[in-house]
């Protein structure tokens, strides 16, 4: 890539396309009032629209344009660049994510993304560069001509190289389903959570985030989590169980005189069908079918 051109072109001549992350408009905002203020202080970038020139293709500075249309510029400043014999729309995407990284706040999760796609960009255009890369590349040239992407980025983006070889690993290392079902949530800004997350296997991964992302329970880290999947559930309450206890606790709660207007009220409808049946029916195992509510009243109240 190199720069052509400085000059002043018009917002209507530029066409955004697609971006790898949409304008965020509260960002935008906040960049209007200070271009308000003290104007553009970066150029945006371009190249020419194919076959066109008269037309512009945006390669960073989409909040910056943004903001220009907020404030109802017409005109903004651009660096005008060329490419040479690599694919423009992998150009395109590289320094988009660059752009993004260095002047756009992300969360961990994106700048991970952002980071790992941006790498695959960069060895494709340098396959020199990646490990076990075509060594024909490098004949001719001194070792260091063309650094690693880490090195290439880490200028560009304000971070250190390990923290971007980092931030590539960890996107690796989540698995892409994952990944999808985090995208969007506050976890996708916690990279101590995402962290251990990528330390599982990427089954474990799956039911972790599950759990994470389970509203109806208190756990929210990963740690806790983990440990959940191992951990024996307790054995389901039977429904008709916890209601006679419930009922049970009632009756032994209340006055004695509605105690004993119960009591006459089973007594006059019969409490259950095996009382009429002259005795219990058991199943093989011993255990009643049904439960006699009088006899275990009485024994309760023998026990108290």
């Amino acid at each position: 890539m190199r720069v052509v051109d400085f000059r002043t072109i018009g917002i209507a001549q530029i066409e955004v396309g697609h971006r790898l992350r949409p304008v965020d408009e509260d960002h935008a905002q906040a960049l209007a009032t200070t271009m308000a203020q003290a104007g553009l202080i970066h150029p945006l970038e371009v190249t020419y629209a194919e076959g066109s020139l008269n037309s512009f293709k945006l390669i960073s500075g989409a909040h910056r344009l943004a903001a220009a249309k907020l404030l109802g510029w017409t005109e903004i400043d651009v660096r005008l660049v060329e490419f040479g014999g690599n694919d423009p729309k992998d150009l395109d995407v590289y320094h988009e994510s660059i752009e993004n990284i260095a002047r756009h706040e992300l969360n961990a999760l994106d700048r991970a993304a952002t980071l790992a796609a941006a790498k695959g960009i960069y060895e494709r255009l340098h396959p020199e560069t990646k490990n076990g890369g075509d060594r024909s590349k490098r004949r001719g040239k001194n070792q260091n001509d063309t650094v690693s992407f880490s090195k290439s980025a880490a200028s560009k983006a304000g971070l250190t190289p390990r923290s971007i070889e980092r931030y590539v690993a960890l996107y690796n290392s989540l698995a892409p389903a994952v990944r999808d079902s985090l995208a969007g949530t506050d976890y996708a800004g916690q990279r101590s959570q995402l962290v251990a997350l990528a330390q599982l296997d990427p089954e474990r991964q799956a039911t972790v985030a599950d759990i994470l992302l389970d509203d109806s329970n208190e756990i929210r880290r990963v740690k806790e989590a983990d440990a959940q999947i191992d951990t024996p559930r307790p054995a389901r309450t039977n429904p008709a169980d916890k209601a006679f206890k419930k009922l049970l606790s009632l009756y032994l709660h209340s006055p004695k005189k509605a105690q004993k207007e119960f009591r006459a009220w089973l007594s006059e409808h019969e409490a259950t069908p095996s009382r009429r049946a002259n005795g219990s029916a058991r199943k093989p195992n011993g255990t009643p079918d049904t439960v006699d509510l009088e006899d275990l009243i009485s024994a309760k109240e023998a026990s108290a």
